[in-house]
């Protein structure tokens, strides 16, 4: 009985260990721009880093701005982050949400003064 049990357990880590694998490592430097008041796009610059358990820490440089990562987190293929940056001028909390494949992150930016909302696309230099 001892023995099915073991192997079951044996199992289960494997399987546990392979989708940590399987999940998108973020760490690195990626690119971005949000359009400002003029309509002309302004880069935004995400310096991450990933934590073995997916957990983000980093900063998120805007338009004479620059906020640390909040509440980072990424499970499998998706990702979401907060930080405090300034926006239209006026500092905003962003909330990044979305998903990651290789080199690119397709995000919705939620603004929370405002509920306004922006889909983006943030590629890996």
């Amino acid at each position: 009985m001892k023995q099915p049990r073991r192997q079951a357990l044996l199992v289960l880590a494997l399987l546990a260990s392979t989708l940590l694998l399987l999940a998108a490592d973020v760490t690195g430097v990626w690119r971005t721009a949000l359009p400002s008041r003029q309509g002309d796009l302004r880069p935004f610059t995400f310096e991450l880093e990933q934590a073995p358990d997916g957990t983000l820490s980093g900063t998120v440089a805007g338009f004479r701005s620059k906020g640390a990562v909040q509440d980072g987190k990424v499970d499998g293929g998706k990702i979401r982050f907060s930080a405090e940056n300034r926006y239209f001028s006026r500092e905003v909390l962003m909330t990044f949400t979305g998903a990651v494949e290789g080199g690119k992150m397709d995000l919705v930016v939620t603004f929370e003064d405002n509920d306004q909302k922006l889909e983006i696309t943030a590629k890996r230099e």
